[in-house]
């Protein structure tokens, strides 16, 4: 997956915020602690669940693991397994385009069947 780009300025922006009557920590400390406790969790021989219910929420799991990963954060590789069918079609449409992949008109309806 690509790195996330910076979106251009705008005057208004309209979003779900599921959160968004909430204080929350930095990202990058909140990064630190996944680091930290998928290192411990693998450490002591265990697996690490972390439910991601929305579509960008699992991408941006996927996303740090894997900036963990290269890094250095996490220190040993770890499988991961992505269980959410909404996320899953997203990914994939996502990767046929991050690769340069022309996605067929009926790949398309197929990963679009799955939503």
């Amino acid at each position: 997956m690509p790195n996330p780009a910076i979106p251009p300025k705008v005057d208004t922006v309209v979003m779900e915020t599921t959160y968004g009557d909430r204080l929350h920590k930095r990202l990058k400390p909140s990064i630190g602690e996944l680091y930290e406790v998928v290192n411990n969790t693998v450490d002591h021989g265990s697996n690490v669940i972390i439910p991601a219910f929305a579509m960008e929420g699992a991408q941006e799991i996927l996303y740090f693991l894997r900036e963990g990963l290269d890094k250095g954060d996490i220190r040993h590789f770890t499988n991961v397994f992505l269980d959410a069918s909404m996320a899953m079609t997203h990914l994939s449409l996502m990767v046929c385009i991050s690769l340069g992949k022309r996605v067929n008109r009926w790949l398309l309806i197929k990963l679009l069947e799955r939503l």
